[in-house]
């Protein structure tokens, strides 16, 4: 069910203390990137130790299969960056995909690892990064071919 007037605030949210490493979400601008503030939004989320979260950047189309695409894709191999982008796009070609990460380090390399690489088989291999561990943010999102 959609409302328009349901938000959640992430800036309230600690993910990833206990068991969780990925946060997968099929909702509208969940990880909107259109004002700057992502990184706001999405840090002390991501304090708890999370890996991964996907979302739209703007609006997602639902349509049947969509989870098992994904889940699918996830347990054939596939990255957590490419399974999502592509379960969006074979569900409707008008969804704004996003996949954000965070990395350790002195440069971009480890969030980009954990990005483009992250499968079912590895996530959980790689280390938490709590509090603030987190040297970088990162994020690929997709838009819809015109």
């Amino acid at each position: 069910m959609w409302d328009n007037w349901v938000n959640a605030d992430s800036t309230a949210m600690r993910l990833g203390d206990e068991r969780l490493s990925v946060f997968a979400s099929l909702a509208c601008d969940v990880l909107d990137i259109g004002d700057g503030n992502q990184i706001n939004r999405w840090r002390n989320a991501f304090r708890g130790g999370l890996r991964i979260a996907t979302g739209g950047h703007g609006l997602m189309h639902d349509a049947a299969g969509f989870g098992k695409n994904f889940a699918s894709r996830l347990q054939t191999g596939e990255s957590f960056h490419n399974a999502y982008a592509n379960a969006a796009f074979d569900a409707s070609s008008s969804s704004y995909p996003g996949v954000f990460a965070t990395g350790a380090g002195t440069t971009l390399d480890d969030c980009y690892n954990r990005l483009f690489g992250a499968t079912m088989s590895t996530v959980t291999s790689l280390p938490r990064l709590r509090d603030n561990a987190a040297a970088w943010y990162c994020w690929t999102t997709w838009t819809p071919a015109q």
